[in-house]
């Protein structure tokens, strides 16, 4: 099993909670991809391994790769999320798609929405394809309430500048 896995992928396919963190906190790049186009992220969601899929999910890792130019996985053009689904992973799905809910609530200015999914959603600092993170849509979007219940979160990266 060579084929470009680093120690993160091989973490991820044992679903090692403990072990991606330790990864995670180190900066390892948590989006990067072996030879087949797969992240951690996608073989975490191809094994159902839910909390391997959080930690990296928190940590703001690409659900949607193709989106900023990398590969997708090469074999089968699957995203992690298109893999969750394919294998039956619902809870893993449903993971993924919270992270794209919680940023159209937020262009779509229903404060209420918002703040019911970000108590589902641990990491307020997630970002879009574009390196946005929740704030940076909120004054794009020009959603002064939305704005104002954000920078009252705990957690959330007032200074945060685009990726």
């Amino acid at each position: 099993m060579n084929n470009g896995w680093t120690p993160l992928h091989i973490a991820a396919l044992n679903g090692h909670e403990e072990v991606v963190a330790v990864f995670i906190a180190h900066k390892a790049d948590i989006d990067i991809v072996n030879n087949n186009g797969e992240t951690p992220l996608y073989i975490a969601a191809e094994k159902g391994h839910r909390g391997v899929m959080s930690k990296l999910v928190d940590a703001n890792a690409d659900s949607n790769i193709a989106a900023k130019g990398r590969l997708i996985n090469l074999y089968n053009q699957l995203t992690p999320l298109m893999v969750a689904t394919k294998y039956n992973h619902a809870e893993a799905a449903w993971l993924l798609r919270l992270e794209t809910r919680v940023i159209n609530t937020v262009k779509s200015d229903d404060v209420i929405k918002l703040m019911s999914l970000l108590t589902k959603l641990l990491n307020p600092n997630i970002t879009d394809s574009d390196g946005n993170n929740l704030l940076h849509l909120a004054v794009k979007y020009n959603r002064s309430s939305v704005l104002y219940e954000l920078v009252k979160m705990e957690g959330i990266q007032l200074d945060a500048s685009l990726n």
